[in-house]
């Protein structure tokens, strides 16, 4: 992820638009993370060895239905 952040004045706010594919991209480093921590294995491992598991996370998203938090309106 690193170099993805961006910092912008009101005349640059079109380069914004990279927002998303940031956290996009931490999203999926979380996941893989998490399987790192769960198999106490590195990112190579969690390719080599957990693909089909990382990648049905992928499909899940990390909270697909979040909980509405009371007076979030």
């Amino acid at each position: 992820m690193a170099g993805r952040d961006v910092s912008v004045t009101h005349e640059a706010l079109g380069s914004v638009r990279v927002m998303r594919t940031g956290g996009l991209m931490g999203e999926v480093v979380g996941l893989a993370a998490t399987l790192c921590k769960k198999y106490n294995t590195d990112p190579h491992g969690v390719f080599k060895n957990h693909l089909t598991e990382f990648r049905e996370l992928l499909t899940r998203g990390v909270n697909p239905t979040p909980e509405r938090v009371p007076g979030s309106d």
